[in-house]
């Protein structure tokens, strides 16, 4: 195998890590699903990502996006003791909060968490 052979198989390999976990740019997809047809070792990448992807859906919130307080911090930390740029917590479409019956006839809905 040459080096670019095996750079091109670690491309697509990462590429199906991507497409996993549905971050594959939507510019890259098609190309991308056309090799996934035939190539047996990206397809088995992404079989054996779906166990872990499947538990990301049982996790907290709060462990898949951070408050922004708490980004804050841990950036701020691994700036001090590492030297390297500050990390910014990535801007994010807001959605509008649900409202959510509690009790009959009362309904609430969380605006902010931190």
């Amino acid at each position: 195998m040459s080096s670019l052979s095996g750079k091109r198989d670690q491309d697509h390999l990462e590429m199906a890590c991507l497409h996993a976990l549905r971050t594959l740019p939507e510019s890259e997809m098609q190309s991308f699903e056309a090799h996934l047809s035939s190539c047996v070792e990206c397809r088995q990448e992404i079989e054996s990502l779906r166990s872990v992807m499947d538990s990301f859906a049982s996790w907290p919130i709060d462990v898949l996006r951070p408050s922004g307080s708490l980004w804050k911090r841990v950036s701020q930390r691994i700036v001090e003791e590492s030297g390297a740029e500050p990390s910014f917590l990535p801007a994010q479409a807001r959605e509008k909060p649900e409202w959510e019956q509690v009790a009959e006839g009362i309904f609430c809905k969380v605006l902010a968490v931190d």
